[in-house]
């Protein structure tokens, strides 16, 4: 099961440029077959600390923002996706007949509207 960084969003705050306020990242779960499910579009706020290190925007790595992520959601809903996940994924698997890689997968999708801007990933 692998998370990724769709988009970052940030803010200038306190004067300190691309402070990253929400995360838009999803899930995906893929066999050795490239038979798939993923989660599309979640966005996860974050909250500005101050005191703690800040880390420039040109040196964040994928990892990093994915525990911010993990943290910022808390254990309960980090393992409600990855069991969702788990379950459509068997799910689907069990239930599709068509063979073709490209015909499975599922999604959830979430609208937001945007209120920082949009960040180039720095990795």
């Amino acid at each position: 099961m692998d998370w990724k960084v769709e988009k970052l969003h940030t803010k200038t705050i306190n004067a300190v440029p691309q402070v990253i306020v929400k995360v838009d990242w999803r899930i995906e779960k893929i066999d050795a077959n490239e038979k798939y499910c993923k989660l599309n579009a979640k966005t996860t706020e974050l909250e500005y600390n101050p005191d703690s290190p800040f880390i420039a925007y040109a040196d964040l790595t994928e990892e990093q923002i994915i525990t911010w992520v993990k943290n910022a959601l808390g254990t309960d809903e980090v393992s409600f996706w990855e069991n969702f996940i788990s379950e459509q994924y068997e799910r689907f698997i069990n239930e599709t007949l068509v063979e073709s890689p490209q015909a499975r997968g599922t999604w959830v999708h979430t609208n937001y509207a945007p209120e920082a801007e949009e960040e180039t990933l720095p990795f």
